[in-house]
């Protein structure tokens, strides 16, 4: 008998064999002793591990096949010899811009610069001494036609004159005028003037000016009669802001003791009718301080300038709220004329500016005497297309109806004039130099 023959006895003596196992799928069993399970055991385990992996375990990518070069990928690629080609671009959905529409640009004013005209047909017929005024600037020059040859009367910062329009004796000799009383209006009342208007038709002139000592805002009620009635005002009333600009409203209002006035940012209208113009007959207020006052006959409106370079218009008697707004490249508005539907407006850049004023929506052309500011414009009532001009550095005359410019004072001396107005009856243009001077001139 061998060892293992020996081994195997002892083994089955002492570990007798197991019995089966049964196993059983639903209404199978089976039964199956130890040696059958482990085989069974080992087939399971060799195929999963050909079938599928272990749990846990990446799942391999399987190998990529080379492709011939005539075949074409999604992304491109034609082959390990070929180059990449471009990449695909993106196909984003990006929402469609809308298409630019260009402003239509607004429409300009035709621009006039210093179109001359008749040059050297203007003659001084007469110049006073500065001294009349004390040597200050004329701050207003107003004529008024009585039932002689008319009067002109001048204000200054420290006197207030009368002068007297000669008469037209011959053809070759032009009426000049005649100063005939210098009142010290500042030392006598104690009140400087800014501004002076007339009222035609009545022997009464208004003033806009203030109280030298307290500095307190004043409107003035002055005798036109020579004497010394001229020397002091009939009535004054202390308004609550310092007036600047005074204008008569004959014609524009029903009343003819009607006058409008400028007080910082608001027009005040004052009937003198009722002895005194303590309390103002209706007011309008704007946004910005006004600079100038000017009423016109043909809309019955009052208009204003502005220190942003809008010109507003007002109609009394009408709500505040039914208002005109003109404006365009200007800034400060100095000055304003206007006659029949044409409103001239002068502006502290050098520019004038003519309005329809029944088509406010642009001016029909911009004029620039000399690119100095404007100081005053004044329309003549014996030939309504001059449009008198003074700036800091000259005096001109253009004609509205072919927008041309004379040079009145001559261009060597270079002299400024602070005021101006018209001789209604014989077309003589009374000027006032920034230095007090008064000076006649006469279209030859």
């Amino acid at each position: 008998m061998s060892f293992s023959s020996i081994h195997n006895a002892t083994i089955n003596t002492i570990a007798p064999a197991r019995p089966p196992t049964m196993i059983s799928y639903g209404p199978f069993e089976w039964e199956l002793n130890m040696d059958q399970i482990k085989e069974l055991c080992s087939k399971l385990r060799t195929y999963l591990n050909e079938k599928a992996p272990p749990l846990g375990l990446d799942v391999p990518e399987p190998a990529k096949k080379p492709r011939s070069n005539s075949m074409r990928s999604i992304d491109g690629y034609q082959g390990p010899n070929v180059s990449p080609p471009n990449p695909i671009p993106s196909t984003k959905c990006t929402p469609a811009k809308e298409p630019t529409v260009k402003p239509k640009p607004k429409p300009e004013a035709n621009k006039i610069i210093r179109k001359t005209k008749d040059k050297n047909k203007w003659k001084r017929l007469y110049q006073s001494e500065t001294q009349v005024h004390q040597g200050f600037p004329v701050q207003a020059v107003v004529y008024n036609s009585d039932n002689s040859n008319g009067s002109v009367y001048s204000t200054s910062s420290g006197c207030m004159n009368c002068w007297k329009c000669g008469a037209l004796k011959s053809k070759n000799k032009k009426s000049k005028v005649d100063l005939v009383q210098i009142t010290h209006f500042h030392k006598n009342t104690g009140y400087r003037l800014l501004s002076m208007s007339s009222l035609p038709g009545n022997e009464i002139m208004v003033a806009a000016g203030y109280q030298s000592n307290t500095k307190t805002p004043a409107l003035l009620s002055i005798s036109m009669q020579r004497g010394d009635s001229f020397m002091h005002p009939k009535e004054v009333t202390a308004p609550p802001a310092q007036p600047l600009k005074v204008k008569s409203l004959h014609g524009v209002d029903s009343t003819e003791y009607s006058v409008a006035a400028t007080m910082n940012n608001c027009v005040s209208v004052f009937d003198l009718s009722q002895g005194n113009f303590s309390q103002p007959k209706t007011s309008w207020t704007q946004r910005e301080f006004l600079s100038s006052l000017q009423p016109s006959t043909t809309t019955h409106q009052i208009f204003c300038g502005s220190k942003s370079g809008e010109i507003c218009g007002w109609d009394p008697r009408c709500s505040p709220q039914s208002n005109t707004s003109m404006k365009y490249k200007q800034r400060i508005i100095s000055d304003l004329d206007c006659y029949e539907f044409s409103l001239f407006s002068g502006s502290t850049d050098g520019s004038i500016l003519h309005w329809d004023l029944r088509k406010p929506a642009i001016p029909l052309s911009l004029i620039i005497p000399d690119s100095h500011s404007i100081l005053c414009l004044k329309l003549s009532p014996q030939k309504p297309n001059w449009l008198g001009i003074s700036t800091i550095t000259g005096l001109y005359c253009l004609d509205t109806e072919d927008m041309s410019i004379s040079e009145i004072s001559p261009e060597t001396e270079k002299t400024g004039y602070s005021t101006l107005d018209w001789n209604s009856a014989n077309g003589i243009l009374y000027a006032c130099t920034m230095n007090g001077a008064l000076e006649c001139w006469q279209f030859s």
